[in-house]
């Protein structure tokens, strides 16, 4: 009996953080509307030279972005899991190419919030990897093996070159990712409907910190603005070149 009482805790736990982290992000999409008029995110966005494909889990008003990667040698990539457990979108992607769940090799993740890791279970094949500081949180939350990465680390992903750069500030571990010159901010960024690009303040546990890896990463990659030909963002459309984000650090005086 003790045992069954301890299973249905944990169910009602992880049932009421669910709904906890839904109504989060949906305040956040509209604060984030309201405040940037948000640039919408779409399903089916081809990134990256035609290897990247967004996959897009709608919500009511919420896009929920996570990113689809092909592999130079075979098999996928994904940037983030979304929030389905069961990732009927991403799963629908990868049918229609003729493909299944287990051909997703990699998983990157760029912070340990639950509308970016629930995913996860439904790829049993894949390598999990997040900056070390949230890994941790996924091990805990999800029960898997997660690489820890650092700053600067660069993942070979059958055949495709994986750049790490690390952005403490919306959490603790967050990421940024760059693949096939895309850049990948997820939720330590916004988009804006006119292209421009903002720190996200929206539950960023320290948005000071987050506004500072920004500014270091734009400092970082301002000599390699070739390197970056779309940034990607967690639920707002991508905009085009590394452009906006270095004027978004020259207009606050970080670059």
């Amino acid at each position: 009996m003790g045992h069954a009482a301890s299973r249905f805790r944990r169910w009602a736990l992880a049932a009421l953080a669910s709904v906890v982290v839904l109504a989060v992000v949906l305040v956040a999409v509209v604060l984030a509307v309201f405040r940037f008029g948000a640039l919408p995110l779409d399903h089916g966005t081809i990134l990256g030279g035609g290897r990247v494909e967004a996959v897009v889990e709608e919500l009511g008003p919420i896009a929920i972005g996570s990113y689809l990667i092909a592999l130079e040698n075979g098999g996928y990539a994904l940037v983030d899991a979304g929030m389905d457990s069961e990732a009927r979108a991403v799963r629908s992607v990868l049918r229609r190419r003729g493909d299944g769940a287990r051909d997703v090799r990699f998983i990157f993740v760029t912070h340990a919030h639950g509308d970016h890791m629930g995913g996860i279970p439904s790829f049993p094949a894949a390598e999990i990897y997040a900056i070390e500081a949230d890994a941790k949180a996924i091990r805990r939350a999800r029960s898997r093996t997660v690489q820890g990465l650092a700053d600067g680390d660069v993942v070979k992903a059958s055949g495709t070159e994986v750049e790490v750069f690390a952005l403490p500030g919306h959490t603790p571990g967050s990421a940024a990712y760059l693949v096939y010159g895309v850049l990948f901010l997820e939720d330590s960024a916004a988009a804006a409907y006119d292209g421009s690009v903002q720190a996200n303040w929206l539950f960023s546990e320290d948005s000071e910190l987050n506004e500072e890896s920004l500014a270091a990463l734009a400092r970082r990659l301002e000599g390699r603005a070739d390197d970056v030909q779309q940034i990607a963002f967690g639920h707002q459309g991508p905009v085009d070149g590394l452009g906006p984000l270095l004027k978004w650090a020259s207009d606050r005086g970080l670059r």
